[in-house]
């Protein structure tokens, strides 16, 4: 058996249960950062940018409703029900009365811009990371395939895990390591919510136009998923809210945090201004 330890943990991690029943993990200190995670996914998403933001934050990646170690929600589940849930959550995560820092991957960035919408002066920065939320992508062609399309047994499994994380999640083939299809995996295995129609509800917009934080907005250069261009989801995003700030990952795909790691954490950083000595706030 290795000694080496997986990629699936992160020793110095705490791992806890809101009273609602979503697990989250906790690492570090000072000012809270909350990570909410892309569909299909967990808190492994997040997993390269960990350790880096945890030297300068408290940060809490929970796993959402639906996905990974979290309780199961109901399939025609509301939009506003999931946001609140996942509200109600963070709340119970970092305090009701503590100012948070909030980032959201894929479909985790509609949900982070709807639960910053919801939160108001709570959310202190807001960063969405190649966000959902837009209308149904209608002529999107993403060569994406299902497991019955390759040989049955281990060796078929990783040929589609493979296939579908250069299909979609990452931009260059040397960018997929055991690591991406190891999380890949078992992300998958404990994805029991289907978030495509949350996904395409067109609600970012509407969730934007309500956010009183400062907003990121990172894409990776090579992002797939953008439909019809990633300038244009900018520009929709713009115009709900012309003060929000954007920057392009260059030679990343959709999962940005993984395929550039360093770039895209030095990026939540600055954002954050983790120059500046981390403390808590507390709201009145």
């Amino acid at each position: 058996m290795s000694s080496e330890p997986s990629v699936l943990d992160l020793g110095s991690m705490v791992r806890e249960r809101t009273p609602g029943g979503l697990v989250y993990r906790r690492l570090g200190t000072g000012q809270a950062l909350v990570l909410l995670h892309g569909g299909y996914g967990s808190w492994l998403h997040w997993r390269r940018n960990l350790s880096a933001l945890a030297r300068h934050r408290l940060v809490f990646v929970p796993d959402l409703p639906g996905y990974g170690e979290s309780p199961d929600v109901a399939a025609d589940i509301s939009v506003d029900d999931y946001v609140a849930l996942v509200a109600t959550a963070l709340r119970q995560m970092v305090g009701a009365g503590t100012q948070t820092d909030l980032a959201g991957f894929s479909f985790g960035g509609l949900i982070a811009a709807g639960v910053a919408a919801r939160l108001g002066a709570q959310i202190r920065r807001l960063c969405l990371l190649a966000p959902s939320g837009f209308e149904k992508p209608t002529g999107r062609v993403l060569d994406r395939r299902p497991r019955r399309s390759f040989a049955p047994g281990e060796d078929g499994l990783r040929d589609f895990l493979r296939h579908n994380l250069l299909a979609m999640m990452l931009a260059d083939p040397a960018s997929l390591d055991a690591p991406a299809i190891e999380i890949h995996r078992a992300n998958l295995a404990r994805a029991r919510f289907n978030n495509k129609r949350i996904s395409w509800s067109n609600r970012l917009i509407g969730f934007l136009a309500k956010v009183q934080c400062p907003v990121k907005l990172i894409y990776g250069a090579l992002d797939k998923t953008p439909f019809p261009s990633i300038d244009a989801r900018v520009a929709i995003a713009r115009a709900a809210l012309p003060s929000l700030s954007f920057e392009p990952v260059a030679g990343a795909g959709h999962w940005v945090q993984y395929e550039r790691s360093h770039e895209t954490t030095g990026l939540i950083m600055q954002f954050l201004d983790l120059t500046e000595p981390a403390r808590a706030i507390h709201l009145n």
